[in-house]
């Protein structure tokens, strides 16, 4: 976790222990020789989240209104994310679960100046994006979940959000392709595909046609990430761009990963079940070595 994400972290729980509740809107969510053998088990069959994780909400602020100036965030009443400039967001917080009152005012400005308050609901192992999107005129906050779930070993996941407020609804496929996202209107938050991992030539057209708006060429999509491409900005001010968002996810063993064969005929395959039973396998063996050491000793 980096310095400015601790340190937002602390500002937050900080303000929750001091800061009165605010009524307001809610935003929903719209053994030795073993040994060896039991840490390779007991690595590959554990969850990858610790229960202390899982009890943790992530969130990520990201600023995508195009005329507006750069914003502070206050939570609870503390100001804890400061001059968070447009295009931009903030690394992923790890936050209790729970309500928390959320502002966002000019750079510098106190939070009687809000231009966006409300209330947020975190849930346990959640990850969220909160954007700051729409023209200053309308500006508004959106939510959404980060699908962080695990992916196969070659895949990616990725989503397209419509966060430009002139720009019409718009198709994102292969180039002279597809759509692979098709139809989004601002400010629609577009289902995740799950793509093979790879470099990809795509592009931002009008819904429906085949002209231009935006070339993304030599798209590098990394396995096991989880991308958020926010289209963001103004046609009219020429501002119009990508903003794409990462995370990773925990991926699954590839079926094709096998434990040699018992002498039946039936391969331990790379699944937890598998591990089990070799774990299981090294305990007894530890069992049967310090056996007969006792024997022999005994003897």
């Amino acid at each position: 976790m980096s310095g400015t994400t601790e340190r937002t972290r602390m500002a937050v729980l900080g303000a929750r222990s001091q800061s009165p509740a605010r009524s307001r809107p809610r935003l929903r969510l719209i053994a030795a020789l073993s040994l060896p053998v039991l840490l390779l088990a007991a690595t590959l069959v554990a969850p990858r989240h610790t229960s202390a994780q899982a009890a943790d909400a992530r969130v990520r602020v990201v600023h995508a209104s195009p005329d507006a100036p750069d914003v502070d965030v206050f939570v609870d009443g503390a100001r804890a994310i400061e001059g968070l400039a447009f295009g931009t967001a903030t690394d992923f917080v790890a936050l209790p679960a729970g309500d928390y009152d959320i502002d966002v005012t000019p750079a510098g400005a106190d939070i009687g100046d809000a231009v966006i308050s409300a209330t947020l609901t975190l849930e346990a192992g959640v990850s969220y994006d909160v954007a700051a999107i729409g023209f200053v005129a309308d500006i508004g906050a959106q939510v959404a979940v980060v699908d962080t779930s695990a992916l196969g070993p070659d895949e990616v996941r990725i989503r397209v959000v419509h966060a430009s407020p002139d720009a019409p609804a718009v198709d994102v496929g292969l180039a002279g392709g597809d759509a692979v996202f098709a139809g989004l209107e601002f400010p629609t938050v577009g289902d995740y595909a799950v793509l093979p991992a790879g470099t990809y030539d795509l592009e931002v057209r009008p819904a429906g046609g085949a002209d231009v708006v935006l070339p993304l060429s030599s798209l590098a999509l990394t396995a096991g990430t989880v991308y958020d491409v926010y289209a963001i900005g103004s046609l009219e001010a020429g501002t119009f761009t990508v903003l794409p968002l990462t995370d990773t996810a925990p991926t699954t063993l590839p079926a094709v990963m096998q434990m040699p064969s018992t002498g039946s005929g039936a391969p331990l395959a790379g699944s937890s079940s598998g591990l089990i039973w070799l774990a299981a396998a090294a305990l007894g063996l530890a069992g049967l070595v310090g056996t007969r050491a006792v024997g022999r000793t005994r003897a």
